[in-house]
This record gives C-alpha cells, structure tokens and sequence, in this order.
C-alpha cells in the first residue's frame, strides 16, 4: 500500500524536476530558429558556393563569443527581473540613445524580412503542386504569420515555435546524409586566415552565424517566461539550466549552419559564373531537384519552416522589444497588447514593401555586415552592465575575456575594410563637422533664444527659413554619389526647421532645398522636391503635437520622413518610369538616408539639451551667489 501511494508521488516529482530543468528551452528554441533563419541561410550557402569550408574559423568565433553574449543577457534578466534594453538605458552618454539606436536598426531590418519570405515563397513553391505567383505565396505567408501573433500570446508562440523546431531537426538531419562532408576539408576550415579579398564576406558571416543584434531579443523572452520576476536566491542554479540550454540552442546553431555551409561547398563546381543578383538558395534548390530527388523535397520544406519560423520569432520578438523601449523609454500610455499589434502593423506594411523592392539577399547581407560592426559596440556596453550587478551576480573572468576579445575581433575586422572607411568614413565626417558647426552655432545664437521664450519675430522667421534652407541645399550639394544614385541628407534642414518654426517655417525652408534640388533636373527632380517639402511640413506638425522630444521620437520622425519620400511619394510621381529603376533607387537610398536623417535629428537634440543644461547651471550659480551675498549682485546690476 504504501508502495502504491508513493510512486505517484515520485512520478509527480519527476515530472516537477523535468519542468523545472527543461524551464528555459522554450525560449532557446525561439532563438535558435530566429537565428538561424535570419541571414544564415542565404549567407551562409554563398559562404558554402564561394570559399566552400575555409571560413568554418570564422563561424567558431562568432558560435562562441555569442554564446558568451547570450549568457551575459540571460545573468542580467534573471538577476534584475528586467530586459537587457532596460540595462543599455543606463550606459552613459545622451539620454535613451542605445535604445533609440537599435529601434531604428530593428524597424529597418523588416526590409530584409520581406526578402526572407520571398526566399521561403520560392521553396514552397517547388512543393505546391498548381503555378501561385511568388509574391502571393509570400503575402499569404505574412498574413498566416500576422494571424498567429496577433493574440499577444508567449504560450502559444513556445508551442509553434517548439513543433516548428522538431520538424526542422529531423528534415536538417536528413539533408546532412544525404550530404558529402569532406573531414579533411572541414578540420582545415578551422584554420584561420585572412584574404583582403574576403573582408566584406568575413564581416558578413560575423554577423549572420549566430544573429546579430537580434540576439538581444532572448532577453525578451526570458523576461515573458519569469513573468519578471528576478532570481535572487536560486540565481547560480538557474544559471547552470541556462548555460546548458544554451549551449543545446547554441548546438542546433552549429548543426544548422554546417548544412548550409555543406549544401553551398557541393555546389560550389556548378556555381562557378553564377550572377551576384540571383538568389543563390534557390538556385541551389533547384540543383538539389536534378540531383538528389529524395532529399530535395526535405531540404526545401525544412527551409521554409526555417525562414518562416525566423519570421514569427523576429516579428513577434521586436515588436514585443519595441513596445517596451516605447513604453518605458518614449513615455507612450497606450495599452502593451494594443501598442503590440500596432507594431506588427507596421512591421507589415514594411514587409509588404519589401516584398515588391526585390533585392533581398543585397538587402540581408547590407543588413548582416553592419551588425558585426554594431554588435562590437553592444558587446562592451554589456560588460560596462555587467559589471554594475551585484558582486556575486557578475560574470567570470572567463566570460568577461571571451567578451573583450570577441568585441575586439569584430572592431578588428571592421577596421581592415580601409578602402570602405576611407571611401565612405572620411567624407561622411567632413560632412557631419559642418552639420554640427552650423547646429551649433544655431542653438547658442539670439535667434534660438528667441524661439525658446517664444518672443520670435516674422524677421525671426525669415532668417530661420533661410539658414536650415540653406542646410538643404548643402544636403543636396554634398550628398555622396554611390553606384550613380545620390545620397543626400536634404530633409534634415527643413524637419528642424518644422521641429522649431512650425510646419509654415519648415514648407519654406523645404522649398529652398526643393528648388535647388529640381534645378539640377533629373527623372526624380520633382518627387524629390516636393518630398523636401513635405518633409519640413511633418517636422512642423511633430514639432507641435508629439512634445518633449526625445532622441527615439525624432529617430522615428526621420525614418518616417524619409519613408514617406522614397516609399509613396517618389513612386507616386514618377509614374511612366520603368519599375526596375524605381526600384533600384529605394534600394539604394531608403536604408542611408533614413540612418543619416534619424541620427542628425538627434545630435540636433543632444546640442540643445547640453546648452540648456548650461543656461540652468548659470541660472543656479546666480541664484546661489544672489542669496549669499546680495548686496553685491545689487551693486553688480547697478554698475
């Protein structure tokens, strides 16, 4: 009898401990699909096509430093009960500008979204058995996603996303058979070397094996699977069950990144000539059809599972990131669930862009090479977080080693590119100095003053219009010329102006920098100025409507600006003009020009927060010298 009543209870204890071990998996399987499916799998086939094994070093490298970083974020969820995007809010430096950063980056890598469904869209349609339009399969895919994320629900994001992983380890199992791995091959990969022909292709595979900035979004999920509750007592027995799932999610990562590196390098022969605008996945899956017949259907449905499933997690773990930085950073009062489902809206509409831009390997692997970069920065501001945790909450000195060498390998790598730092770095602060000095100069003159009491005179109002008039202009005059398109920061002077003088000052001002911009002709002369305009009539209506201003409103401001320029009103007014060179125009403006307009914004914001600090400083050190001695400040105001 008593042997009856206790196995029960064994079994419940059993089954208590299993939960408890296998608690954090769900939110490594999220990221482990995200990761995978974000830039791995176009850029690590190319990588397989054009080097075949020889950059498996580099895939050690970016595997372990983001395991190091993963760890890092899940010790600071777990110790404070809060996301790391709250953590980056206390690195110093202008208020709110780490956060502000990476919404921008993570509203413009839904770009590249739309370029992972029409890759998924391609794969499936190899398996549909009547002819659907790519572009529908696509938006059909959008759609199916937009539907399962739409309830807000992290239970029923696990579940998907955990039957989506088993399905994509048991089809990546099968292509790896059907696979030849050569050892040989691939124990050499993992001797390092360096061609300076391969920089580019280095710095893409850094940010694309093991995701980018987008790993940061485990912190997301961590927080909604603790419900935010901080481990204070239990927290090195958590932190065994995190770095063993860990390094099970890290280990699906590795797998995964070995079949693509596979499925390129035994292609690689047929390959030889092949175009830099076609899609090389696809083009490989269609080799896989006349080749390996069997395996063929099972690599291509596992790599839709995988394109979608990173289209799910990345969807849902932004827009859940998003909606926090909003809430705590930005001040925003509308409900979380609402907010949520306005930010996939409008992830949608992006997608959608997207979807009919084209281009999207060009636009991951722009997207993967500027995150090795920014990933360094992240790298060492989480160390500077790490170290403000308690004393025995901290990391290791193993881990903070595997932090400052990684963080440096990809500074290293980022500064050997010479010829990209030289053809683009150079100008680009030659430019920016001459922005900041007029800002400057600006935000300390009478004429700022003025505007800042509100005493600002119609003379006032001219000479505002003609000083960010003439910012445009200079915008236009020295905006770089890449690949014969012209990218220019004309926007930036009206906005401000609008941000100052109300929508009249900035349409005015936007009409100077128009003016000019139509003079010098060209198919996209009109759009372009008439968007000039627009974009100073925004700033104004912003400028009245969305106060305080904060570095990440007018980083949303500058990217809906020039949205609204290079997406409805340069497609609107160049009808007639073949779609292709539309299209080639977007690609090569929207992301640059939405960075640079966003970031002027703000260093527009930084100058005049720092020079109000100053007049309220002398403001106090008057106050203080008039109460200790007034008798002197009134021989002072006499003389």
């Amino acid at each position: 009898m008593q042997i009856q009543t206790a196995l029960p209870a064994q079994i419940t204890s059993l089954r208590r401990r299993i939960a408890e071990r296998f608690f954090f998996l769900g939110p490594v399987f999220i990221l482990a699909l995200e990761v995978s499916g974000e830039s791995g799998l176009v850029e690590i086939i190319n990588a397989g096509l054009h080097t075949g094994y020889g950059l498996l070093w580099v895939f050690a490298i970016a595997l372990i430093y983001k395991y190091a970083f993963a760890y890092g974020i899940a010790r600071y969820t777990l110790s404070t009960g809060k996301t790391i995007f709250s953590g980056l809010r206390s690195i110093p430096g202008p208020r709110n500008w780490e956060v502000t950063f990476i919404t921008i980056i993570y509203i413009l890598e839904m770009l590249a979204y739309g370029g992972f469904l029409i890759i998924a869209a391609h794969f499936l349609y190899y398996l549909l058995p009547i002819d659907i339009p790519i572009q529908v399969i696509a938006i059909a895919t959008l759609a199916m996603i937009l539907l399962l994320l739409w309830k807000g629900s992290y239970e029923r994001l696990e579940k998907v996303i955990i039957g989506m992983m088993i399905l994509l380890f048991t089809g990546i199992l099968f292509s790896l058979l059907a696979l030849h791995v050569p050892v040989t091959e691939v124990a050499e990969g993992f001797i390092p070397y360096l061609d300076p022909h391969q920089y580019i292709e280095i710095m893409a595979l850094l940010g694309a094996v093991g995701a980018g900035l987008n790993l940061l979004l485990y912190s997301v999920w961590l927080h909604e699977k603790t419900g935010g509750k901080p481990c204070t007592s239990d927290l090195p027995e958590k932190m065994r069950i995190v770095r063993t799932d860990l390094l099970i999610g890290f280990g699906l990562i590795a797998l995964m990144s070995l079949v693509f590196l596979a499925i390129g390098a035994n292609y690689s022969h047929s390959f030889h000539a092949i175009d830099e605008g076609v899609i090389s996945a696809i083009a490989v899956s269609t080799h896989l059809f006349m080749t390996i017949p069997l395996a063929a259907p099972v690599f291509v449905l596992s790599s839709f599972i995988l394109l979608a499933g990173a289209a799910i997690s990345g969807m849902d773990g932004r827009a859940r990131a998003i909606c926090g930085i909003l809430r705590e950073a930005g001040g925003i009062q509308i409900p979380a669930k609402k907010l949520y489902r306005l930010i996939l809206l409008a992830f949608s509409v992006i997608i959608l862009a997207s979807i009919y831009i084209g281009s999207p390997e060009a636009v991951i692997k722009h997207v993967s090479v500027v995150s090795s970069i920014l990933f360094a920065v992240i790298g060492f501001a989480l160390i500077y977080i790490d170290n403000n945790l308690p004393r025995g909450h901290r990391g290791s000195r193993i881990w903070l080693a595997v932090m400052a060498i990684g963080s440096g390998i990809f500074f290293l790598v980022g500064l050997l590119e010479e010829a990209t730092i030289l053809a683009f770095g150079v100008p680009l602060m030659e430019r920016l100095a001459m922005v900041l000095l007029v800002l400057f100069v600006f935000v300390r003159s009478d004429l700022a003053s003025a505007y800042r009491r509100g005493v600002a005179t119609k003379t006032d109002l001219l000479w505002l219009i003609l000083i960010f008039g003439a910012l445009s202009i200079y915008g236009t005059f020295r905006g770089f010329n890449f690949e014969g398109v012209l990218l220019n920061f004309r926007d930036l002077g009206p906005i401000i102006a609008g941000l100052i003088g109300g929508p009249i000052a900035g349409a005015a001002a936007g009409l100077i920098g128009g003016l000019y911009r139509y003079s010098l002709g060209g198919w996209t002369a009109l759009p372009c100025a008439i968007a000039t305009i627009v974009a100073g009539i925004l700033g104004g209506v912003v400028g009245r409507r969305w106060l305080p201003f904060t570095p990440l409103r007018l980083a949303i401001l500058g990217v809906a600006a020039e949205a609204l320029h290079i997406l409805v009103i340069l497609p609107l007014l160049t009808i007639g003009t073949p779609f292709s060179e539309i299209l080639d125009v977007i690609r090569a403006t929207l992301l640059p020009m939405s960075v640079v307009t966003a970031a002027g914004l703000i260093l527009y914001l930084v100058i005049e927060n720092q020079y109000k600090k100053e007049i309220d400083m002398k403001d106090l050190v008057c106050w203080i010298r008039k109460e200790i001695d007034p008798e002197l400040e009134t021989e002072k105001d006499d003389q």
